[in-house]
């Protein structure tokens, strides 16, 4: 039987990337990570590509669903861990920040969230914004607004 870990933590992209060292933390103890985001969010998987970590859909079937939105609290029974992340400062308390909350219940440090953080280019993705999209051209400079105009 292996070891089985599910993320709650579906929106804000912020948040996501935040948690992908506490995700990449349970893979390395063995654990295989299936991490539910929201509809509008599941290209995201197509840039945060990291083996031991599937990233699906929130409304789609997927392994221990049942356990998945239900508003209550982490849990761990032998093989699987429910990580319910979004309601993380319930547990902690808030003393630290919402935020920090989240790795405060896995016992990490925050302060190597970013170091968990790799994010893979899709270039196809960026010339079809540049070329087919924004209808610019190897001359053209990428446009950037700062303020008002």
């Amino acid at each position: 039987m292996s070891k089985t870990c599910l993320i709650y933590q579906p929106a804000g992209i912020g948040d996501i990337l935040f948690c992908q060292s506490i995700a990449k933390h349970y893979v390395g103890l063995g654990y295989q990570v299936i991490y539910p985001v929201k509809s509008n969010l599941t290209y995201l998987k197509d840039y945060l590509i990291y083996d031991g970590v599937t990233f699906v859909d929130e409304s789609s079937d997927f392994p221990y669903k049942e356990y998945y939105d239900q508003g209550g609290r982490s849990i761990m029974e032998g093989d699987f861990i429910y990580l319910n992340l979004d309601q993380s400062q319930s547990v902690v308390g808030l003393r630290e920040g919402f935020m920090l909350s989240k790795y405060n219940l896995v016992g990490l440090d925050y302060n190597s969230w970013v170091d968990g953080l790799q994010i893979t280019r899709n270039k196809g993705r960026e010339d079809w914004l540049f070329y087919d999209y924004l209808k610019l051209t190897d001359d053209d400079e990428y446009p950037v607004h700062y303020g008002k105009t």
